[in-house]
C-alpha cells in the first residue's frame, strides 16, 4: 500500500510495511510523551490524589479517605494498588502514561477515521498532554469512553461486559458519571423501542435489566462517594439556599465579568 493510500484509509495494521509505519507512529507518540513527562513538574492537584490514596492504611479505609474529595473512587483505587505494588511515587506518572497509551492504541486501531485524522488526534493537546502527562482521573475516562464505543455495537452479545465498562466509567469522575447516565438511558431506549425483532427483544429483556442494573449501581456508588459529609465546608455554611443559588446563577449569566478580579 502506498503511503498516500495508507493515510486515507482507516486500516492501521493490515500487513507488511503498513504495520511498521503504524507501530512507528505509536512509538513516536510514546517517546514524545515520555520526553515531555520527564520535564513535567507535577502540579499540586496531581500529587494530591496520590497523597489522599496513601492516607488510607488499608484498602477498606480508602472510601473514607476520599470522602469530600469530590471525585469517585476508581482513580484513587488504582493509585493505591499501584503504589503498594511498586512502592514509588513515580507510579502516578507510570499509571497515567500507561492508561493514556492503551487509550490511544485502542483509538488508533479501532476508530473508523482516516489514518491522517487519527495521527492528528493522537498528537493533539488532550490525548498527548492533558489526559496523559497530566496525571489526573480524566485520562482513565478516555480509556473507558473508547472501550464503550468499541463494545456498544456488540451490546446484544456482550451486555455484561459493556455494563462493567460503564460501571467503571461512572466511577472515574463526576463528569463521566453524568455521561454514563445518558448512555444507559439511550441503551434502554434503543433496546426497547428501536429494536424491531420481537423475539430477540423478549430473550434479551432479562439480560438488559441485569446489565443496566449494574450500570445504575455504578452511578449510585459514584454519587454516594462524592456527596460531602458534615465535615465538609460546603455543609457547614448556613448561607446557601435554593433562592441564593438561583440568584447567583442569574447574576453570573447576566454579568459574568463581576466574578473575576479586574
Amino acid at each position: 500500500m502506498k503511503f498516500k493510500d495508507y493515510l486515507r484509509s482507516s486500516s492501521t495494521f493490515s500487513g507488511g510495511g503498513v504495520n511498521i509505519v503504524s507501530l512507528g507512529i505509536l512509538l513516536l507518540w510514546l517517546g514524545g510523551v515520555l520526553f515531555v513527562a520527564f520535564h513535567h513538574e507535577m502540579w499540586r492537584d496531581e500529587a494530591h490524589c496520590l497523597y489522599v490514596a496513601l492516607s488510607a492504611d488499608s484498602l477498606w479505609q480508602l472510601p473514607s479517605a476520599v470522602k469530600n474529595e469530590g471525585h469517585p473512587i476508581l482513580w484513587y483505587l488504582i493509585l493505591w494498588l499501584g503504589y503498594h505494588l511498586t512502592e514509588t511515587p513515580l507510579v502516578l506518572q507510570i499509571v497515567s502514561i500507561g492508561i493514556g497509551f492503551v487509550s490511544i492504541v485502542l483509538f488508533f486501531c479501532f476508530s473508523p477515521f482516516s489514518v491522517w485524522f487519527k495521527i492528528l488526534f493522537l498528537f493533539s493537546f488532550l490525548p498527548f498532554y492533558e489526559y496523559t502527562i497530566m496525571a489526573r482521573n480524566y485520562g482513565i475516562s478516555m480509556l473507558f469512553f473508547f472501550l464503550f464505543a468499541i463494545l456498544y455495537p456488540q451490546k446484544t452479545q456482550k451486555p455484561y461486559l459493556l455494563a462493567l465498562v460503564l460501571f467503571a466509567l461512572a466511577n472515574t469522575n463526576i463528569h463521566s458519571t453524568i455521561f454514563v447516565l445518558f448512555f444507559a438511558l439511550y441503551w434502554i431506549y434503543e433496546e426497547v423501542f428501536v429494536d424491531k425483532n420481537q423475539y430477540i427483544k423478549m430473550c434479551a429483556n432479562q439480560q438488559l435489566f441485569l446489565a443496566v442494573s449494574i450500570v445504575f449501581l455504578g452511578i449510585l456508588i459514584a454519587f454516594v462517594t462524592v456527596i460531602p459529609d458534615r465535615n465538609s465546608i460546603v455543609m457547614q455554611t448556613s448561607m446557601i439556599s435554593v433562592a441564593s443559588i438561583f440568584s447567583s446563577l442569574l447574576r453570573t449569566i447576566l454579568h459574568p465579568g463581576y466574578t473575576f478580579n479586574q
